[in-house]
């Protein structure tokens, strides 16, 4: 599968296999580059029951080591930082979606860069 989205302005392509899925509750998904996989080796988004509503939690695995750590951690911090941001956008433009069983309208988008 092939994902596009908006990051700090420019259109990405991103490639990946979902490798597994339970219906109404669970996707997981990575990278399709070994590279990639190295780094970014899972991703995935949990719908969990609360009551009469539900959870949305999407979870992101990385790896950096101690040397990416040690050379580069206020460039992982900002990365991060970022990643939130765009993960908490996605998360509201998603509900929207799940609940209206529609795309978001431009007054329902938390960012345009997400759409």
């Amino acid at each position: 599968m092939v994902a596009q989205e908006y990051l700090h302005g420019k259109i990405h392509k991103f490639e990946f296999q979902v490798t597994r899925i339970v219906p109404y509750r669970h996707i997981e998904y990575s990278p399709t580059s070994r590279f990639m996989r190295k780094f970014f080796p899972k991703n995935e988004f949990v719908l969990e029951p609360k009551g009469k509503h539900c959870l949305f939690i999407a979870r992101g695995t990385y790896r950096v080591g101690w040397i990416g750590k040690t050379f580069f951690k206020k460039a992982i911090e900002n990365g991060l930082s970022s990643v939130r941001r765009h993960m908490k956008e996605e998360g509201e433009n998603l509900k929207v979606i799940i609940e209206h069983n529609r795309p978001p309208t431009p007054d329902h988008v938390t960012s345009a860069r997400s759409w």
